[in-house]
């Protein structure tokens, strides 16, 4: 009997916040700082020591982070890629949204390495003019 108890519950739940997602509009300015957040962050990845954090913080492991990572690949398509200052990041987006990458990271020699390259990159790396 409670199962079906819960079970009608989490129907209710659901609908409810199936309807409150239907009836959200953002604002411009939410739109637009929404923009700048996730713009911030996605190139945030081209920071080596951020990416050290997230590494030892265990990010990789979250499932909401990853499916977050996810969902950031449409910086790599028009009209948003032309807003990126730092197109590594956009390198390194697409390397963190590999599955085997994560089991790759567990080992720390694996990660250290990845780093070494990222560091390689800002080191060598210029604008042919």
């Amino acid at each position: 009997m409670e199962n079906k108890i819960t079970e009608i519950l989490n129907k209710e739940e659901n609908k409810k916040l199936l309807i409150l997602y239907k009836n959200f509009k953002e604002s411009s300015f939410e739109n637009k700082l929404r923009f700048e957040c996730e713009l911030e962050f996605v190139q945030s990845l081209s920071n080596i020591e951020y990416i050290k954090y997230l590494y030892e913080n265990k990010y990789f492991d979250d499932k909401k982070f990853l499916n977050y990572l996810k969902y950031l690949n449409y910086w790599r398509s028009k009209p948003y890629i032309f807003y990126i200052h730092f197109p590594i990041c956009l390198y390194v987006l697409e390397i963190l949204n590999d599955n085997k990458v994560h089991e790759y990271f567990k080992n720390s020699n694996s990660f250290n390495n990845f780093i070494y390259y990222l560091k390689l990159h800002w080191l060598y790396f210029s604008y042919q003019t």
